[in-house]
């Protein structure tokens, strides 16, 4: 059989059907001279392959040279009227038409031939041109009518499903991550594999040639993408076919421009997106790739790099470069625009908020598109990606409905209590500390909950831990509240006894529990509650272990 070309010729981008079309109609009782029995008996998989051959389209064409009047994709039809006789001839005739792109050649036997001419035979064994022959009583017509038919079915089935692929990605693109909702749309109606690479970040979804080295593939796709010409105006488009796994894939690809940009421009992002599917890809997959990358293109754009460029700058700025205290005008001013930037009104405190993947989890990638979700989400125009996390300020914390949508997505945000806005470095390293331990524990940490999670007390993360018990004991951090915050230690570390903590301490019982009543009123707690001494217990054996 005829291999593939590299690169599909338009033609083959009109509607088609298999030639098993013709082969199981039982009326016909059409039969295969090539390729021969024992050939199909030797290999069982030839059969599958010469059914599955496409036709676009039936012709009836009785000359001696048909070629300049054929196109890829035909099913010729001929009585023999216009074969040569000669064998070298008639290998000739062959061989034009497998130049032409012929899908196969059926053969009617009578009024001309009362038997396939052997010559012919051994031309189509010669060069994998499948032979079909039809009985006598068969006409061309009966074959043409029930081809077009079946084409105009086929045409009417691809465009049904062309209209619910289109519908189905402007919908993704609409939606939280397009870029991976495209990819999966993608991926599950060509049933296939779909890919992504934006500067040298993959991501993927399906089953396919990706498996093994995507960055491989993905070179060798850029390289021939690289080395197209194309008119103005022009899709950067490339097709390859391999073989992986005892499957072969079709391969094509679209690198995904950006307006009137020219391709390869020196600092541009290179993104290239792709789609594959064994043994080949339908005229309707590669329609819908076509659209794919247009909407991609909204999606991972030059315009959206450069906003995350000044995103990770102003985040930089403010994370590392706030004015110091001492610059007390400069300050205030730093901290007005922050707060209108925020809109927190007259609190004038913001929470920073981190969101990390979990370390198992080998979806690390973060696209523009999450940054665009977290600030629309948090309602917050700082935030950022950086490395394999999210960053944002935002003035209040995250909502109920915030948290469900990142771990839907894959993130645990870690958020920070609330700090004046001329404190955001303090905030943001609240929350990178609470990040670590949501990234091990794999659940959202709330730094500006009275109660942290009872996870972040037993995680081991000493770093988190003290963090979390600086702000349970912070109605106790005032100076002249230094007496009750020694006391209630030791009372909870005498398992509530007066006695001992008053020898301890070195004072009347009564004094205990005078300054024992006082922590309770100015922390708001019971402590007759165990849950909560155990809770306090841990918070000074994070800040001062014993």
């Amino acid at each position: 059989m005829p291999q593939p070309p590299e690169t599909p010729d338009p033609y083959l981008e009109r509607a088609s059907v298999p030639l098993a079309t013709l082969l199981e109609t039982d009326r016909f009782e059409a039969g295969l001279a090539v390729p021969a029995v024992a050939e199909l008996e030797a290999d069982p998989a030839l059969l599958e392959r010469i059914r599955a051959v496409p036709v676009a389209a039936p012709v009836v064409i009785e000359l001696e040279d048909p070629g300049d009047y054929l196109t890829p994709g035909d099913l010729l039809l001929i009585t023999g009227l216009g074969l040569p006789g000669e064998p070298a001839a008639v290998h000739s005739y062959v061989e034009r038409l497998v130049s032409a792109g012929v899908a196969a050649l059926v053969f009617g036997l009578e009024p001309v031939h009362t038997e396939v001419p052997p010559l012919l035979v051994r031309a189509c064994s010669a060069h994998g041109l499948p032979l079909v022959v039809l009985p006598p009583e068969v006409v061309f017509a009966q074959v043409v009518a029930l081809l077009t038919r079946a084409l105009e079915d086929e045409r009417t089935r691809s465009l049904s499903a062309m209209n619910t692929t289109a519908r189905k990605l402007t919908e993704a693109a609409l939606k939280r991550r397009p870029a991976q909702r495209i990819l999966g749309v993608l991926a599950q109606a060509s049933g296939g594999w779909a890919a992504l690479r934006v500067d040298g970040e993959i991501l993927q979804t399906g089953r396919g040639p990706l498996e093994t080295d995507p960055a491989a593939l993905f070179d060798v796709l850029e390289e021939k993408l690289a080395a197209r010409s194309l008119p103005r105006g022009g899709t950067p488009t490339v097709f390859r076919t391999l073989s992986e796994g005892g499957a072969d894939f079709s391969v094509t690809a679209h690198e995904v421009t950006v307006g009137a940009e020219a391709r390869g421009r020196a600092g541009g992002p290179s993104t290239v997106i792709a789609l594959g599917r064994s043994p080949e890809l339908s005229r309707t997959d590669r329609t819908a790739l076509l659209l794919a990358a247009n909407l991609m293109r909204l999606v991972v754009s030059l315009p959206a790099d450069q906003s995350t460029a000044i995103d990770q700058l102003l985040m930089h700025l403010l994370v590392e470069s706030a004015p110091p205290a001492s610059h007390r005008r400069e300050q205030d001013r730093y901290g007005n625009l922050i707060a209108s930037s925020l809109l927190t009104g007259r609190g004038r405190r913001a929470h920073a908020v981190v969101a990390v993947r979990p370390r198992h989890d080998g979806g690390s990638l973060g696209v523009p598109s999450d940054v665009r979700w977290m600030r629309r989400t948090l309602r917050t125009p700082l935030a950022d990606h950086r490395r394999d996390r999210l960053r944002a300020f935002t003035a209040g914390p995250p909502s109920a409905t915030a948290f469900d949508q990142a771990e839907e997505l894959g993130w645990y945000l870690a958020v920070s209590d609330a700090y004046p806005v001329t404190d955001l470095p303090e905030a943001m390293h609240e929350a990178e500390r609470l990040a670590e331990s949501a990234r091990r524990t794999e659940q959202h940490q709330r730094g500006y909950l009275p109660d942290p999670p009872d996870e972040l007390w037993l995680s081991g993360d000493t770093a988190a831990g003290s963090g979390a018990a600086q702000r349970v004991l912070a109605p106790l951090a005032p100076p002249e509240a230094a007496q009750t915050r020694a006391a209630l230690a030791v009372w909870l570390r005498r398992n509530g006894s007066w006695d001992r903590t008053a020898r301890a301490l070195g004072v009347h019982r009564n004094t205990v529990r005078r300054l024992i009543g006082d922590a309770e009123q100015r922390l708001g707690r019971d402590l007759g509650d165990p849950v909560t001494r155990a809770r306090l217990l841990l918070a000074f054996t994070h800040l001062d272990p014993e």
